[in-house]
């Protein structure tokens, strides 16, 4: 499966930060810090090449997912939002249709 394209890596990083902003959740982070759209960068392109990278099989050296983040973003994510990060861009994966049904509203 090939990597999310930058309208797709958008809908995550727009529908994750309406998400943690609905529920108030403290984000120890900037927003360019989860997605950057112009540079493609952050944690949502650093997950999705993640799952890109290991959506096959995989060796016992392979690094995990949380090594994937940058330090900044590995720190300042917190468990839940990590999950949420991890989440939105497997979903989305399976198509914008998906990630409604799990997230709500993505545009």
């Amino acid at each position: 499966m090939a990597a999310l394209s930058i309208a797709d890596r958008t809908r995550v990083w727009r529908a994750l930060m309406r998400r943690w902003s609905n529920e108030r959740t403290a984000c120890a982070f900037l927003r360019a810090q989860l997605y950057d759209p112009a540079a493609n960068t952050g944690a949502v392109a650093e997950t999705d090449a993640w799952v890109d990278t290991h959506s096959g099989l995989t060796t016992p050296d392979t690094i995990g997912y949380n090594g994937a983040l940058n330090v900044t973003m590995r720190a300042a994510l917190s468990i839940n939002q990590k999950t949420d990060l991890f989440l939105a861009v497997a979903a989305m994966r399976r198509g914008p249709d998906y990630v409604r049904s799990v997230f709500g509203e993505i545009d």
